[in-house]
């Protein structure tokens, strides 16, 4: 399909973004999965965003029940599994957000059943099929680790579901052992040579090669700034914590001698273990943990369901599985209401400013301070209305000078006051441009301090921010 021009010029910014992400640590990824869709709806890229987020997160549930299936889980069990990560808040939460976890955890499960039914069909003699399932399973796994390195974990983790599913077929001898470690390692191969050799959609996600060259290239340049918030060290040191080591013992005596099939907690120990070690990385909020975690959870809940008591009576009976499975649902949700229904400054912010764009006039132009120090925020410029071969919409500015220089120029143009300006880093520089200027308020509005990273808190009880009209220099007429 043919874009316009618009678009395409959207689809130029998004690769230059791109690359400016790669910089700081994220791969180009997500900008491949999701540039095209911004560029497609350009004046409402956020929505859009938001919309196709929300159908990655909710393939998540489906993607578990498959999984639980391909590992030898009863359908109801699986069921189970499934309704718990279709209820859980965090998950809802950031459903419908523009968060990296649900493009990882969508491609990392894909990724994961790929592999165990391609094991399978090479089991049957299928080999056309395995090779092909094995080939979407490699650049699942590429895809996902382009996106950020926090999916590096999951992605590592594939094998072990191929490990498991050989593992959870009834055969006797040690020749059972041989094979599914054979698989295994095939699987390990694949992935290795899927990640390291490139994957990740050139030119079909509408970013092009967004920061480019192959994924394993990616990853060996951005791994150095990976070890600015991670030491294996320190990882390694969480794990053989004397608390962490009972946990995981306890788990796994738990899970052999209550898990049916046992070999599901091969992954789940895995997965917990990979967690423990890498949890605090990154440790940017509480919520943002929490979200952490469900990178992490697929197996340790596929292994929960694997636990329940075989006498319980709904596993036999399809209909009593699906409404417990439901009720079970409704019950996490209703618990977890409080979750689902909060929100960051940031969110309430980004909200406000987009209303308040849209109703600007063509070409009106908006200046606000977009970094300083640590902080960088970025409002939704694509909400301003632009005129064709004008000039940017949003302008980044330091001083009263900067903002006056664009007045100069003529037009319409705004001030923003932003969430940044409420913080001990950028009131300084807020404050001195606005003593330099004759604002008139056009819109404003007062949100709860409540930061989205702990360690950029706000000083203020009350986060203000507004939009204003440059009228004039200070003290002219």
């Amino acid at each position: 399909m043919l874009l316009g021009r618009a678009a395409s010029e959207r689809i130029d910014e998004l690769e230059r973004a791109a690359v400016l992400v790669a910089e700081e640590g994220y791969g180009p990824g997500y900008v491949e999965i999701f540039g095209r869709v911004a560029a497609l709806f350009p004046a409402d890229a956020d929505r859009a965003i938001f919309a196709v987020n929300a159908v990655l997160s909710a393939a998540a549930a489906p993607l578990v029940f498959a999984l639980g299936r391909a590992l030898g889980l009863e359908g109801a069990r699986a069921l189970v599994a499934a309704a718990l990560v279709a209820a859980d808040p965090v998950s809802v939460r950031f459903g419908a957000t523009e968060a990296y976890f649900p493009p990882i955890i969508a491609l990392t499960l894909g990724a994961a059943l790929a592999l165990v039914v391609a094991a399978r069909r090479a089991e049957a003699g299928r080999w056309g099929a395995a090779l092909s399932l094995a080939a979407a399973g490699a650049l699942l796994s590429a895809q996902a680790a382009r996106v950020h390195p926090v999916a590096w974990g999951p992605v590592a983790l594939g094998p072990m579901f191929v490990l498991a599913g050989a593992l959870a077929k009834k055969e006797p001898g040690r020749g059972r052992w041989l094979r599914a470690g054979g698989g295994a390692a095939a699987a390990a191969v694949v992935v290795g040579l899927g990640v390291g050799g490139g994957g990740g959609g050139g030119g079909g996600g509408g970013g092009g090669g967004g920061g480019g060259g192959t994924s394993g290239g990616w990853i060996a340049a951005v791994s150095g700034r990976v070890g600015a918030h991670y030491q294996a060290g320190e990882g390694l040191t969480a794990l053989l914590h004397p608390r962490a080591v009972a946990v995981l013992f306890l788990v796994a005596a738990v899970l052999l001698v209550l898990a049916r099939p046992r070999a599901i907690a091969l992954p789940a120990l895995a997965s917990l273990a990979a967690l423990v070690a890498t949890r605090d990385a990154y440790a940017q909020s509480d919520l943002w943990r929490a979200s952490y975690d469900r990178l992490y959870m697929a197996a340790p809940l596929l292994a929960l369901a694997a636990m329940l008591p075989a006498r319980l009576s709904f596993l036999g009976a399809p209909s009593k599985a699906m409404a417990f499975a439901g009720a079970l649902s409704l019950a996490v949700l209703v618990q977890g209401a409080p979750v689902i229904r909060g929100r960051t400054t940031e969110q309430l912010e980004h909200g406000f400013f987009r209303d308040a764009f849209a109703g600007l006039p063509p070409g009106c132009r908006v200046a606000y301070v977009q970094r300083v120090g640590k902080r960088v925020l970025r409002l939704p410029e694509y909400a301003i209305r632009a005129e064709s071969g004008g000039p940017r919409n949003a302008v980044e500015v330091g001083s009263s000078a900067d903002v006056l220089a664009l007045r100069a120029g003529g037009g319409c143009l705004r001030y923003a006051r932003t969430s940044l300006c409420t913080s001990a880093d950028g009131r300084g520089m807020c404050e001195g441009i606005e003593r330099g200027l004759l604002l008139s308020p056009a819109a404003a509005a007062s949100f709860p301090a409540r930061p989205s990273y702990d360690e950029l808190p706000y000083d203020r009880d009350t986060v203000d921010v507004g939009l204003f009209e440059v009228s004039a220099a200070a003290g002219e007429p």
